[in-house]
């Protein structure tokens, strides 16, 4: 998965409340659900969360930079962890501009967040064996 800097809502953001970042479609509607490709906000837990936490991710949008954000879609309240993703595919109709809102219970942690036109498994594989000769 190839990332764009311009579409990171958060990098190491503690999961509670709204995202570090709001992007900026650059359209009065821009409509991504729409495209060709699928397009999906990926959140990631990077540390800090414990066993029995969960996550509810809001995709929120506006009109204006700053003022008027509504939810647009909600993933509910999941089990989640690092390494844990939530991916949730873009709305086909949304505003210009785009953040998401974080909802934790428990001792939360640290996400990163963002938009991608493609998914990737954040799997973890255990280190190669060594090869002896």
């Amino acid at each position: 998965m190839i990332l764009d800097s311009n579409l990171l809502f958060s990098e190491g953001q503690a999961a509670d409340g709204d995202s570090t970042n709001t992007i900026d479609l650059k359209g009065k509607a821009p409509n991504l659900g729409l495209a060709g490709r699928r397009t999906y906000i990926v959140v990631t837990g990077k540390e800090g969360f414990a066993a029995g936490d969960t996550l509810d991710v809001e995709i929120q949008h506006s009109d204006a930079e700053t003022t008027g954000y509504s939810t647009v879609a909600k993933s509910g309240a999941q089990l989640f962890g690092v390494g844990k993703q939530i991916a949730m595919p873009m709305p086909l109709i949304h505003k210009r501009y785009i953040k998401l809102k974080y909802t934790k219970t428990g001792t939360g942690g640290k996400v990163d967040a963002m938009l991608v036109d493609g998914l990737q498994m954040a799997i973890i594989h255990p280190e190669n064996p060594k090869v002896s000769r």
